[in-house]
């Protein structure tokens, strides 16, 4: 990293925005950790969060740590704290328009990763503004590749995802809990319209093929008629007592009614923010 800052091994704010960009392509950042103190202790926290391999992640943690230090920094270092943020965001717009940069790393899966992680933990309003600050950042930048280009493979790994996901499977709301955030978020919920629309708008079964078709054909019904393989719900009906019949009934019904709140959150959210997504 010395070499890429003509030599200097020490950081400051003017050198501050080279090492973080040489730090993102490090493929084995735990490798080259520099300890400050001569503590013996070992900070497992410290070394994994210095280490992390995964660039979205990474800036996402250097983004909550920057927040907190704006709030506890006196106020003449309080522009440091505010650069090293917005250079986080900075570096994750770079991250997002030129991936291939970025050895071994699939950028889209880690940022709809980041939302997973987030919606099943407690941290979802943070990573929302992160990303928001993000998203202000590609849509003031499109020369490379435009917001819809940075969104579409998200979408793409999204649809891969929850393709196979039954019914009463937790982690489908998990996703759909992410889907509720993308239909609520003007500029994401405008490119998800774009890229809902079928390709043959006459032929019905490319509407099945669609993110949103993958998510409407999740049933409790057989994926094919006939074909019981794989199927969750009453596998066998004859050697199941009544009992257990109606707990397998109201397992269904109780999802069924989370998925039908959710899709139709989703569809309103669609629907009312903007006439632009009304009218695709």
């Amino acid at each position: 990293m010395a070499a890429d800052l003509d030599g200097q091994d020490w950081l400051n704010m003017d050198t501050i925005e080279q090492a973080l960009f040489s730090r993102l392509l490090l493929q084995e950042p735990g490798n080259h950790l520099i300890y400050m103190t001569s503590c013996s202790a070992v900070n497992l926290s410290a070394d994994r969060d210095a280490g992390e391999k995964r660039v979205i992640p990474y800036l996402y943690a250097c983004y909550r740590r920057a927040k907190e230090e704006i709030t506890k920094v006196p106020e003449k270092l309080l522009s440091y704290a505010v650069q090293c943020k917005n250079l986080t965001v900075s570096n994750a717009r770079t991250v997002l328009l030129t991936p291939e940069i970025y050895i071994s790393q699939n950028v889209y899966e880690q940022l709809l990763d980041l939302l997973l992680e987030a919606v099943r933990g407690a941290q979802f309003e943070e990573v929302v503004e992160f990303l928001e600050d993000v998203i202000a950042s590609l849509l003031a930048d499109q020369e490379v590749r435009t917001f819809g280009e940075v969104m579409v493979p998200v979408f793409d790994i999204f649809q891969g995802r929850v393709k196979d996901l039954d019914l009463c499977q937790l982690l489908l709301y998990s996703y759909l809990e992410i889907l509720l955030y993308f239909s609520r978020q003007k500029d994401i919920s405008k490119v998800l319209m774009e890229h809902i629309q079928p390709k043959d708008p006459n032929s019905g079964i490319q509407y099945q093929k669609t993110l949103l078709g993958t998510i409407l054909n999740i049933s409790c019904l057989l994926r094919t008629p006939g074909v019981v393989e794989n199927h969750g719900f009453f596998l066998n009906p004859s050697r199941s007592s009544p009992q257990e019949m109606k707990v397998q009934e109201s397992n269904i019904y109780q999802f069924m009614g989370q998925f039908h709140d959710k899709l139709y959150q989703i569809l309103k959210n669609l629907l009312q923010q903007s006439s632009e997504t009304r009218h695709l």
